[in-house]
């Protein structure tokens, strides 16, 4: 048997098929061996459910799949072709029962007074091809919709990953335009005043591009890379607010090896930057630091300011729980909320802490 038909025959024995079929020729079954006296009208009845399973569905699938069209003499003829396949298959069944019960059990002996087989005569089965055909049906049918919606399924998530893929490009581009103009012009700057300090910044800039590269797809890295981002970028920023920036970060080697969506938590800190320090005459402090909690990882952004609201054209926020869903599930979360001194925003990033 070809693994295509070994395949299909699996899925026609699924569970909840075999569940039904046989919760419905059993009862048949039982009354057939009440009536004869021998449970071989049982074993009959239930081999005929596993025969429907099996087999009907097969000549509705090779003759008339659902999908292509054939004329109406083509469609007549396959549908003579299915009915005769059916007439065969519960033919064959039949006569073994009836051979059985002839020339082996012998006459019926009910073991109930007054009852009367069902399936002893030939017209029983003359019903049956028609009910084999018509189960052949429905089951080919609900086999070939199953197939569609897995189908359906796999390409939806391949247009969720499109999607999510898009929109980091979109992020990627959108991400921090300025901040790159103004990173260059603050090197370009430093050059005639101070080489070394260009320099430094530079390598920052250089490490903070490599990684928005390397990790644009969405991929996980260890929270200790990711706060070496962080402190690259923060870095950067302190050299062009000089004073007006003051810069926290907290590292916790418990949390060292926690994985996080790339980028993400240098998102939190651009925001940090972007929406408290640049809105703040005087600046602010940008706080950094990662805990344990339960069998979580929190990470902590703290920033200047009271959080005003996540903006609608923004992408950084959004994108960043759009990953964490892809890579967590319900397990991890972005929370941005002010803190109960009012003073402040702090944006929690949490993930699974087995996530290591």
């Amino acid at each position: 048997m070809s693994a295509p038909l070994l395949q299909l025959v699996r899925e026609s024995l699924s569970l909840r098929r075999v569940v039904v079929t046989l919760g419905v020729a059993a009862p048949i079954g039982v009354v057939e061996w009440l009536g004869t006296g021998h449970p071989a009208g049982l074993v009959f009845a239930l081999g005929m459910g596993v025969l429907v399973l099996a087999a009907a569905p097969l000549p509705w699938l090779v003759l008339l799949p659902w999908g292509p069209r054939a004329s109406l003499g083509s469609t007549a003829l396959r549908l003579l072709g299915i009915l005769a396949i059916s007439t065969i298959a519960v033919g064959a069944g039949y006569s073994v029962y009836f051979l059985l019960l002839d020339r082996l059990l012998g006459p019926p002996a009910p073991l109930l007074r007054g009852a009367m087989p069902l399936l002893d005569v030939w017209p029983a089965a003359a019903v049956s091809i028609p009910l084999f055909a018509g189960a052949g049906w429905g089951l080919a049918r609900h086999l070939e919709l199953e197939r569609r919606l897995e189908v359906h399924d796999v390409r939806e998530i391949a247009l969720q990953g499109a999607l999510e893929e898009a929109r980091m490009v979109a992020w990627r581009s959108r991400l921090d335009p300025h901040f790159l103009f103004n990173a260059l012009n603050l090197v370009a700057e430093l050059c005639r005043e101070e080489p070394r300090e260009a320099e430094r910044c530079v390598l920052r800039l250089s490490s903070l591009l490599r990684a928005a590269l390397d990790h644009g797809k969405g991929g996980l890295v260890p929270l200790e890379r990711e706060f070496g981002l962080c402190e690259d970028y923060l870095e950067l920023c302190r050299s062009r607010f000089g004073d007006r920036l003051e810069v926290e970060i907290e590292r916790n080697p418990e949390t060292a090896r926690v994985l996080v969506p790339a980028m993400a938590v240098q998102t939190l800190c651009e925001n940090g930057v972007r929406h408290g320090v640049e809105r703040q005459p005087e600046g602010g402090r940008v706080r950094l630091r990662s805990e344990l909690r339960d069998e979580q990882c929190l990470v902590h952004v703290d920033s200047p300011g009271p959080f005003r609201g996540e903006s609608p054209a923004g992408l950084g926020l959004d994108l960043t729980r759009r990953r964490l869903g892809l890579a967590f599930g319900a397990g991890a979360s972005l929370v941005v909320a002010t803190l109960p001194e009012g003073g402040a925003t702090r944006a929690t990033l949490t993930v699974p802490r087995g996530s290591s």
